[in-house]
Formats: structure tokens, sequence, C-alpha cells
């Protein structure tokens, strides 16, 4: 039996409130091509009978038998695209929590770090070394290892480690939340004092990812 840990599902709901911003935006293109079909069908059927009056009532009427028909379908296919972006999030979400990251020293004589990625929380930059902070069960502990922060960033290709400061990297999936504005943002972590701080150079950058 797969686990997902509490803290990855709060940043899926965050997601979620994403998805939901983008199901409100489907519905209003969807209806606006719909309008604009229905206004197109009652000027083309204009044009094919003989003697046809135009009428704001008989538009009207059209318009709306137009959605009343094209309703279900709107539902059918955001339905299913919403079904399909969740089954590919919980396939991403079960991976993540078997996901092991090896951090690996430049000093031949340390050894390299191997924590699971669930437990992982995020890398600081201090002078030439990175220290890492991760749960064991569920205390907040760190290891230090000689490496940077960029060839961090070059080793782990994954979207849910996010270079957030020239100084952090940290674990999306493990965000209990983030406060802040367009300009700067907090990202706190469950059982921790500490926040860390996003730059402005990474704002926008970490609100398309939550968002």
């Amino acid at each position: 039996m797969y686990i997902i840990n509490k803290k990855t599902i709060l940043m899926e709901n965050l997601k979620d409130l994403n998805v939901q911003k983008l199901i409100l935006k489907e519905i209003l293109f969807l209806s606006f091509v719909i309008l604009l079909i229905s206004i197109g069908s009652y000027f083309f059927l204009s044009l094919l009978i003989e003697g046809f009056l135009f009428s704001f009532f008989n538009l009207g009427y059209t318009i709306s038998l137009t959605f009343s028909i094209s309703v279900f379908l709107i539902s059918v296919i955001i339905f299913f695209k919403h079904s399909n972006f969740k089954k590919e999030n919980i396939k991403t979400l079960i991976s993540d929590t078997n996901e092991i990251l090896k951090f690996i020293s430049l000093n031949k004589t340390d050894k390299d770090v191997v924590i699971n990625k669930s437990n992982f929380l995020y890398v600081e930059a201090i002078k030439n070394n990175v220290h890492i902070y991760y749960y064991d069960e569920e205390i907040v502990k760190t290891i230090s290892i000689r490496n940077t922060l960029k060839n961090i960033e070059n080793q782990f290709q994954d979207n849910s480690l996010f270079r957030c400061h020239r100084s952090f990297i940290v674990n999306t999936n493990n965000i209990k939340t983030a406060k802040g504005n367009s300009n700067r943002y907090k990202i706190y972590f469950d059982n921790y004092n500490h926040f860390i701080p996003v730059s402005r150079s990474y704002t926008k950058d970490f609100q398309n990812l939550i968002y």
C-alpha cells in the first residue's frame, strides 16, 4: 500500500485551487465559443430562409436553445479532462513518496547523503557547503556536505524541487503554506519554526508553480 503524507496532500490541495481556476476559464471560454456559434447559426439561417425577419426574441431563443443542448457536452468534456488530470497527479504523488534523493559530496572522504524524497524539505547553501534539511520521524534534522547549490540544482531535474532563492532549494511537495504577495513569499513547513524566503526574482515562477 502507498501512503501519501499529509504535507503532500496539502500541496495537492493548493494545486486543486489552480485546477478550479482552470475549469472556470474553460467554462467561460467554451460558453463564449457557443455564443459565437449561436449567433453565427442564426444569421446563417437568415440567409437560407427566404423572407426571414430579424428579431431579438428569435436570436435569444436560438442562443438559449444552443446553450441548453451544449451544457451536457461541456460538462462531459470538463469532467473527463479533470478526471485525467487527477489521475496523473495521484500517479505523480505515489511515485514521489518512494523516490530516493542522493546528494553527492565533492569531498571524497564524505559519504553521500541518501534521503527519501517525501522526507526532504530543503537545501541551504552556506559558503562552500550545502545543508540538507529533512524529516526523521517528523523531527527536522540537518546534515552538511561539501557542494554548491548550482550543482544540486543541475543534478535533480525535478519540477517539485524548486530554486526559490540564491541560497535555497525547496521540496514543494512538503510545503505547509506560503504567505506573501507578488513581491515576496515566505515558505513554511510542518513542525518547523523557521521560514524559507522566496526572493523577488523567483516569485513569479513560484506563483506559477503553486497556483
